[in-house]
């Protein structure tokens, strides 16, 4: 990798292997695990001397099985993985204003994060779909707790569409799920804690096949209009509002 501008000239170079292993341990489940090196230049983050921090480096481990069910039509899995970074990039609050204007960036020392991960997608009847999701992630150090606290440490996500009899009308909803997020450090003296509890959005659909080649849709986002911070950072960035409730209407053809 490198990186040449007016201000800096910068060249890096890794070795970046990955390596995984499978066993299928019954006829519809399969264990794995998984190494990866990483290696993630960021020359996007500049220093005070306008110099590019170094690539972001480090190790991923993943163990997980997977199954299927109902004769192939459900799938689901479970991932465990754990992440060992270095040189995450954060804004310097407590250096100059000289990277346009703005605040450069500084280097982490070693984050690391663990948690895991579920998932099921498929057919639960001939006539019921489900897809559904959950993450959950912590901080393994007391650098790992103050990194990244703007990206929520739970999400949930299910959805989930039913074909009416007569198969025309189907009908479908999605239940979307976000733990509290927040940003808290020292600016220009002055402690400073912006945060967006979690929140739950709904969203409702209905489609009617008209014919075998046209269908019409409605969408509703946000069904019960929840206002929320879709992302935080501290105050002087100001924070953006979520989408506010919202439908929409679509007629398709297929020729």
């Amino acid at each position: 990798w490198r990186y040449e501008s007016d201000d800096a000239d910068m060249e890096k170079s890794a070795f970046t292997p990955y390596a995984a292993a499978t066993y299928d341990f019954s006829s519809w489940g399969t264990a794995y695990v998984s190494y990866s090196r990483i290696f993630q230049p960021t020359d996007w983050a500049l220093d005070a001397d306008l110099q590019p921090l170094d690539p972001v480096v480090g190790n991923g481990y993943e163990v997980g099985v997977k199954g299927s069910f109902f004769n192939d039509m459900l799938t689901a899995s479970l991932t465990l993985f754990r992440l060992e970074q270095e040189n995450l990039p954060v804004e310097d609050l407590g250096g100059p204003m000289t990277c346009n204007g703005w605040y450069c960036y500084t280097a982490t020392g070693k984050v690391k994060t663990q948690g895991f991960e579920l998932g099921a997608a498929g057919q639960i009847t001939p006539n019921w779909s489900l897809l559904a999701g959950y993450s959950y992630w912590e901080p393994v150090d007391d650098l790992s707790a103050d990194y990244a606290t703007y990206n929520p440490q739970r999400l949930f996500k299910v959805s989930t569409t039913y074909d009416l009899p007569g198969n025309r009308w189907t009908i479908g909803g999605q239940v979307r799920y976000q733990s509290m997020i927040y940003d808290e450090g020292d600016y220009s003296g002055t402690p400073y804690r912006v945060e967006q509890p979690g929140y739950t959005l709904v969203d409702l659909m209905a489609s009617y096949r008209v014919t075998d080649d046209v269908a019409v849709q409605l969408n509703v986002d946000n069904v019960f209009d929840k206002v929320y911070h879709e992302g935080i950072s501290w105050p002087a960035h100001g924070q953006n509002y979520g989408a506010p409730r919202s439908a929409s209407l679509t007629v398709s053809a297929a020729f």
